[in-house]
């Protein structure tokens, strides 16, 4: 499973992620679900958690006889992306959970424009056959 952890918030966005260490998974954990719940409400193909991480290994992507491959060419790339998306969104939500004054973590599917952005990057944005 590709997902994000203290030290890609760190290395990549000088984060410092100050939830509990006993929530800290479970955080990183929804954010990933987050995710992979938009990208198959908004991608025409509607991957699953599996077919998405495939997507991520090998940069092809096939339902229905469709074919969707990534304009990056390298899984660490591809990787990166989809983290970097997960790391930006699970900074918005820490901010607007800090800011409610709540514990828990934001699970709706409303995403931050900056994850937005790199899940379209990733190439996995795309309602319909027709090409972007």
């Amino acid at each position: 499973m590709t997902t994000i952890d203290n030290n890609f918030l760190k290395n990549k966005l000088d984060y410092v992620n100050r939830t509990p260490n006993e929530i800290e998974g479970t955080g990183f954990y929804y954010v990933y679900r987050k995710m992979c719940r938009y990208i198959n409400k908004m991608f025409f193909m509607h991957p699953t958690p599996e077919q998405i991480e495939k997507y991520i290994e090998t940069g092809v992507i096939r339902s229905g006889g469709d074919t969707k491959t990534c304009k990056l060419s390298t899984r660490k790339e591809r990787e990166e992306c989809f983290k970097m998306a997960q790391a930006l969104q699970f900074i918005s939500d820490n901010e607007d959970n800090l800011r409610s004054l709540t514990k828990e973590f934001n699970e709706s599917n409303n995403i931050c424009q900056e994850a937005h952005e790199e899940i379209v990057l990733l190439g996995l944005f795309q309602r319909t056959l027709t090409t972007i």
